[in-house]
């Protein structure tokens, strides 16, 4: 995971950073803080708090389990246990236990320079269908651009997250992890469109502390703040 910590000026060269390297590079800082997490819950007493953890995927880059088409999800993080182990959950992604899907990108959005200037920071962005009376105003409003990295993570996002709610019938929203280079941002899908995060630099203390901070909030929130419906029961033999 140290490509992703270290400070840019630390971080590989243009030619290191691909997509494929960046796999075990995730999967190390998603278990190296599930780790810690683990080590809390286990000194606390009272159990008043979710003992769940977010792991990622063995297999990365493969079909996932569950899927109607072809494509190929870089990477899924799942709850599980911390009575569990911390390692990978074996195997590929499968949607039907898919908390959140990771897409990487071994370059920056173009045009936004390097995360470590102090421009580079993004506000919330919504990415909901503007409706017709507002038609006319759209342009007006911050736009994704989809031919850069960022971008095009994003349109891979909204198709692998919609293979979760057939998937998952309990499912109001789905998490999303868009990941260029060292720059992270989140993903909160439902069914009419995204918000997205602004983007947390892993290559600062602040983007580490605010990447960590999105974990622990993951392992220690009931469910319904994690997108699941208390509402809907699994019934024996049936997906319903």
């Amino acid at each position: 995971m140290q490509p992703l910590v270290v400070s840019s000026n630390e971080s590989p060269s243009d030619d290191n950073w691909n997509e494929r390297a960046m796999y075990p590079w995730l999967q190390s800082l998603f278990l190296f803080v599930a780790r810690h997490i683990k080590h809390y819950l286990e000194g606390v007493a009272d159990g008043r708090l979710p003992d769940g953890l977010v792991l990622p995927c063995e297999r990365t880059d493969i079909l996932a389990e569950g899927s109607d088409d072809r494509k190929q999800p870089d990477l899924g993080l799942g709850i599980r246990s911390h009575s569990q182990g911390i390692c990978p959950i074996g195997g590929r992604t499968e949607y039907a236990g898919a908390l959140a899907i990771v897409e990487a990108k071994g370059e920056y959005a173009k045009g936004a320079g390097m995360p470590d200037e102090p421009h580079h920071r993004l506000e919330a962005l919504s990415l909901e269908a503007p409706q017709p009376e507002q038609a006319s105003t759209a342009a007006d409003e911050p736009q994704l651009k989809l031919d850069d990295p960022t971008g095009d993570a994003f349109e891979q996002l909204f198709m692998y997250t919609r293979q979760v709610y057939p998937n998952q019938c309990y499912r109001r929203f789905v998490w999303g992890i868009s990941q260029s280079r060292a720059e992270t941002r989140v993903c909160i899908f439902v069914n009419n469109g995204a918000v997205v995060s602004h983007a947390m630099n892993l290559h600062t203390p602040e983007g580490r502390c605010q990447f960590v901070q999105l974990l622990v909030d993951w392992s220690l929130c009931e469910p319904p703040l994690l997108g699941y419906d208390p509402t809907i029961e699994l019934l024996d033999g049936l997906k319903c």
